[in-house]
């Protein structure tokens, strides 16, 4: 009865009822007529027991599956072989966990392709659970981290941009990953780096009075970073320093009243303090300002004046100092343009006669327009233009000098007399295109009196070399009408020597009347010439 028990109770499979099969017939003595069949059914129950356990090994339960297989262990022939399939197990289980420990390593080393390859290796375990679901999952975790790993790679780059957009934009990528990912610790850290370079440049705006940047970043510090008391401090000064910056006394005492908002015990109580002593300061010199501007306004002279020694009583330690000294040289520029503008007005007026006297009286009028002067830089050109003019005058004087002297012949002292007129001189260009001219007629006629000089042996050689030397004389010169002359005489000449030769030696005849120019008259002849005594030497070859 207990067997037929235990094999219903069995035929469920389940492992409560195997257990319980297994229990019913366990106790049963070695006699029992049945025993055998007991036995061959307890070996097929813990048969399918290990069978379970093997399954909920490959489902994850690891620990079940242990447990089950121990209690079943005693009953089989081989206890030995179920506590080697448990070893098993856990080896199998030791090794999924050094390979997850192996891939997170990697991937706190940001060694993505190492941490994929070594996930892949969980496909390769005899586990199905290890094979598929924890290698999914860590698949899944490794490219979550990489992905995490690349924004805070973008999240570095933005922070070290340094300037507030970029900031921003550091914190909203870190802010993204979540308190899970391998990255959160050092995402935290990022934001907390940013959020100080965030108030860095805040201090920096504030340092430089620069209240519109300050204004900015203060409205834009995020939430996440725990600063809402500091940004609510650098917002109040903000406004205030934005009143201030009008410098009126009603803007100064608005932004006093503003920083004052700021009790002990805010983050930036100090600076608030520090910045009402600053513009309690500049309300005295704003006052004074002010007056003196009242003064300055009528625009004459002892108005300026007095305007002047009015702002000079705001001190060097005043933080409107620089704006007082600015003001005063406005001031004083007046002053001076006032004075000056007569005498370069009358300077103006004597320039207007004509003549160098004219302008040095001009000149002497101008230079008492002192260095430091609104119209110092104006008179100094009008001194210039007056000078050039005197200058110019004196130059026409020695180019009509040199203009004389070259038409009377001498052109070498026009030379030397329009050579007096150096570089920078307002007509040194004109003297120069003279000098050039008068140097090219020079050269003209030292050539032709060369010419001259060589072709009076006669030889052909000489009148070779002076016609040479005359055609050098260049067209617009006034010696070459006389340089042609010369030429075609002594083209004559060679042709007289070469009819002379033809008499004894065809061929010499022939080379001296070819040095004869082909633009000359006698070359008309001397071509005829050369012609015949061509032909005549062909017919005796």
């Amino acid at each position: 009865m207990r067997l037929y028990c235990a094999q219903l109770a069995a035929n469920k499979r389940s492992e409560a009822d195997l257990l319980e099969a297994i229990a019913l017939v366990q106790n049963l003595p070695t006699d029992h007529p049945l025993y055998e069949e007991i036995e061959r059914n307890l070996s097929q129950w813990v048969d399918q027991l290990l069978e379970i356990g093997e399954e909920r090994f490959h489902e994850g339960e690891l620990n079940e599956a242990i447990a089950l297989a121990s209690k079943v262990a005693g009953r089989t022939a081989d206890p030995q072989l179920v506590e080697e399939r448990i070893q098993q197990w856990r080896q199998i289980w030791a090794e999924g966990e050094e390979i997850e420990d192996q891939a997170r390593q990697e991937m706190r080393n940001s060694k993505w392709g190492q941490a994929f390859q070594t996930a892949a290796r969980l496909t390769k375990l005899d586990n199905r659970y290890w094979a598929t679901v924890r290698y999914d999952a860590l698949y899944e975790e490794v490219s979550l981290a990489r992905s995490e790993s690349r924004k805070l790679d973008s999240a570095f780059a933005a922070m070290e941009r340094g300037n507030l957009d970029s900031l921003l934009e550091a914190i909203e990528l870190a802010k993204a990953i979540p308190a899970e990912s391998t990255a959160y610790g050092e995402a935290q850290t990022l934001m907390r780096e940013a959020g100080d370079r965030l108030m860095q440049l805040a201090m920096d705006a504030l340092e430089q009075n620069n209240w519109q940047t300050l204004a900015n970043i203060a409205s834009r510090l995020p939430k996440s970073l725990g600063m809402e008391e500091r940004a609510a401090d650098l917002n109040v000064l903000a406004n205030a320093g934005l009143s201030a910056r009008f410098g009126t006394v009603s803007g100064i005492n608005g932004a006093i009243a503003e920083a004052q908002r700021l009790n002990p015990g805010r983050p930036l109580y100090a600076e608030a303090q520090a910045l009402i002593a600053r513009w309690r300061l500049e309300q005295e010199a704003v006052t004074v300002l002010e007056q003196a501007e009242n003064l300055a306004s009528y625009g004459n002279v002892s108005s300026l004046t007095a305007a002047i020694a009015q702002a000079r009583s705001v001190p060097t330690s005043n933080p409107r100092y620089a704006d007082a000294q600015r003001k005063i040289n406005d001031w004083t520029n007046q002053v001076q343009l006032i004075e000056d503008q007569p005498f370069l007005d009358r300077a103006v007026e004597l320039s207007r006669g004509g003549g160098v006297a004219a302008w040095q009286q001009a000149i002497d009028q101008a230079r008492a327009v002192e260095s430091g002067s609104p119209l110092y830089s104006e008179a100094q050109a009008r001194i210039q233009e007056w000078s050039d003019d005197i200058q110019a005058e004196a130059d026409r004087d020695l180019l009509s000098r040199a203009d004389a002297l070259a038409t009377a012949g001498n052109t070498r002292q026009a030379i030397d007399a329009a050579g007096a007129i150096t570089s920078g001189r307002p007509l040194y260009t004109e003297a120069q295109a003279r000098i050039r001219r008068w140097q090219n007629q020079v050269s003209a006629e030292d050539n032709l009196q060369r010419a001259y000089q060589v072709g009076s042996s006669g030889t052909v050689d000489a009148l070779t070399q002076a016609i040479a030397l005359a055609q050098q004389v260049p067209a617009d010169s006034s010696f070459n009408s006389q340089a042609r002359q010369a030429v075609e005489g002594w083209s004559g000449r060679l042709l007289t020597l070469a009819q002379q030769r033809s008499r004894v030696n065809l061929r010499e005849a022939v080379a001296i009347a070819r040095r004869i120019p082909t633009n000359t008259d006698v070359y008309r002849v001397a071509g005829g010439q050369i012609d015949i005594w061509e032909r005549t030497l062909a017919a005796s070859e």
